[in-house]
């Protein structure tokens, strides 16, 4: 962290306190077509071309974010979840749904997938990473399959506006399962803060949590409008 903090400048040392994590069920490959499908139950998924969890061979995805010279690309996959029968455990099992058809994929997404991200039931928290006081308010949300993919929905993020009082927000998801936001009007040192905390999870080595992102998304009415660029992040994860 350290080498981090020299390349970006202040913020905390380490994240010491957790981010709650909600039971998060692996994804199961989808044997049928889309068929069978109940499509008030297909989820967008975030992954990358490097993902372990969607396979990816042959399968048609969607870009949720390119630039020159990222390490990652984050795309777009589909899932079957049946939110509305969780078993005790708050579980339920996450089918890869795999369409053969361009059109279809594109179906599902633009007319179920991204609209049915905002039934899901999710609680926004203030959340400090280290033990140091902030002055500024920092929202993340218990890790589960979908917590990153929150991004896409327009009614959460509405809501983290409000809680926030913004009017543009960060947000950060460095790792599936992750999500970090905050307000966009920060001094330099809280800005720099914000900064090291996204860099830190970016770049430390965790096996239980796929890398996703190394940009910082800029938020305006629940929608992206803008992306910060972490060249720099971008660099050390190519070495």
């Amino acid at each position: 962290m350290n080498f981090i903090r020299k390349i970006l400048g202040l913020g905390p040392k380490e994240l010491v306190n957790k981010i709650p994590r909600k039971p998060s069920s692996q994804i199961k490959r989808l044997a049928s077509p889309e068929e069978k499908i109940n499509e008030q139950n297909i989820f967008p998924v975030l992954v990358t071309k490097r993902t372990r969890e969607v396979e990816l061979a042959d399968q048609i995805t969607s870009v949720f974010h390119t630039r020159e010279g990222a390490f990652n690309d984050v795309l777009i996959a589909l899932a079957s979840f049946d939110y509305q029968n969780l078993n005790k455990d708050q579980e339920a099992d996450v089918f890869q749904i795999m369409p053969k058809e361009e059109d279809a994929f594109l179906h599902f997404l633009v007319e179920h997938a991204e609209k049915n991200i905002e039934k899901l039931d999710f609680t926004f928290q203030d959340w400090n990473p280290s033990d140091e006081k902030f002055n500024f308010k920092i929202l993340s949300a218990p890790i589960s399959f979908f917590t990153s993919e929150l991004i896409m929905s327009k009614k959460h993020m509405l809501l983290a506006h409000k809680l926030l009082n913004s009017k543009e927000l960060f947000v950060s998801i460095p790792r599936r399962g992750l999500i970090f936001i905050c307000d966009k009007n920060l001094n330099e040192e809280d800005y720099m803060t914000f900064l090291n905390m996204h860099a830190y999870l970016v770049l430390k080595e965790d096996e239980k949590t796929e890398l996703l992102c190394e940009d910082v998304f800029v938020l305006e009415n629940g929608e992206i409008t803008n992306v910060l660029e972490m060249h720099q992040l971008s660099e050390i994860l190519q070495k």
